[in-house]
């Protein structure tokens, strides 16, 4: 038989067995249930500020360049909405009891030798929105009205020195004539009697009478210069242009070098808007020949321009001259055509048409 100390040396190694393998149980099991807590943790996400951080820098994009949109007789920067406006002319009488305003801010005015000593314009408006007051409407003579039809333009008016209002409407003309239309609201009579309009009325006006007073697109008898250019004839400086439509009527045009504008005076002294007080300027004074014939009416001796023949002419423009010959083509269209026979080139802003006299031409200094 064993003896007790030999009993007691197994039983304290087995005791010593137990207390490793406990040892090791526990450990065993922490290392188990610890790697368990981690595969049970949520991955760690980045913050927006890593993400912003890891971005590349956005330079913002340029916005695109703003349309513009530009008036086909004048070549100026306009509206959307002009775009599509019917030219509306009205005859202004140029004579010293005839007060004139509005005259300003026409895109083209075309001016004609009447009886005596006096002139009528006819001045051509696209902006049919423009309320404001045009003063000094009066009659037309038949021979104004071609260059205003070329533009496609309706023609207004206080009465027609040639013809019987009922005569122009089997022609097939569009017109809006004051003393023979019933055009309630579109004329007002002055105290002095002078009558004034406005486009936005005129343009109202059309509309009812059945005119269509969308743009007609018609060729123009001229082309602008491009965008930013000034177009310059190859020719002498002229600075001063000067001429008689009568003995007692001297027009007269002089060229400012800086705001590249013609500007007009009557008389020998500047011719101003009554509205504004503004001097009339132009980018380009185009004056057209015309024959004359005379003849023998209301025991008076009066005249009418022909313009059926066509004629010579000058563009001045840019500080330059150009010769020019001018017709009326079938459709009703003015031709300019320059020494080369090419359409004549004009600086953008608004024009004056002088219809003269063949004998006017004589009148005539450009320096």
């Amino acid at each position: 038989m064993k003896s007790a100390k030999t009993r007691k040396s197994i039983w304290t190694t087995i005791a010593l067995f137990l207390t490793v393998c406990s040892l090791l149980a526990s450990c065993v099991g922490c290392s188990r249930f610890s790697f368990l807590s981690k595969k049970n943790e949520e991955p760690e996400m980045p913050t927006d500020t890593d993400e912003e951080d890891n971005l590349p820098a956005i330079t913002p994009a340029d916005p695109p360049p703003p349309i513009v949109y530009y008036n086909r007789y004048t070549g100026l920067a306009c509206d959307e909405e002009i775009l599509s406006c019917r030219p509306i002319s009205v005859c202004i009488g140029n004579f010293d009891e005839n007060r004139q305003e509005g005259l300003s801010f026409a895109d083209v005015l075309i001016e004609a030798p009447h009886d005596g000593d006096k002139t009528r314009f006819m001045a051509i408006y696209t902006d049919h929105r423009k309320a404001d007051t045009i003063v000094g409407v009066t009659s037309v003579k038949d021979y104004m009205l071609p260059p205003v039809n070329a533009f496609g333009a309706i023609a207004s008016y206080a009465g027609n020195s040639d013809k019987a209002p009922g005569a122009l409407i089997t022609e097939g003309r569009e017109y809006l004539d004051c003393l023979y239309h019933n055009l309630s609201g579109a004329f007002t009579e002055g105290a002095d009697g002078t009558l004034s309009t406005n486009i936005k009325a005129l343009a109202e006006a059309s509309t009812a009478k059945g005119y269509s007073t969308q743009d007609k697109e018609l060729a123009l008898p001229y082309r602008h210069a491009d965008v930013g250019t000034l177009f310059t004839p190859n020719s002498n400086r002229i600075r001063n242009i000067a001429f008689r439509y009568s003995m007692a009527n001297t027009i007269g045009f002089t060229y400012n070098e800086d705001t590249k504008v013609y500007q007009r005076s009557q008389g020998g002294v500047p011719h101003t808007d009554e509205k504004t007080g503004e001097q009339l300027t132009f980018s380009n004074v185009l004056l057209l020949f015309h024959n004359v014939s005379y003849y023998h009416s209301s025991s008076k001796t009066t005249f009418t321009l022909d313009t059926e023949k066509g004629g010579d002419g000058y563009l001045y423009t840019g500080g330059g001259v150009v010769s020019v010959t001018w017709s009326y083509n079938q459709d009703g269209t003015l031709s300019v055509l320059d020494d080369a026979g090419e359409k004549i080139t004009v600086n953008r802003g608004k024009t004056y048409i002088g219809m003269l006299r063949v004998t006017d031409s004589s009148t005539l200094i450009a320096k």
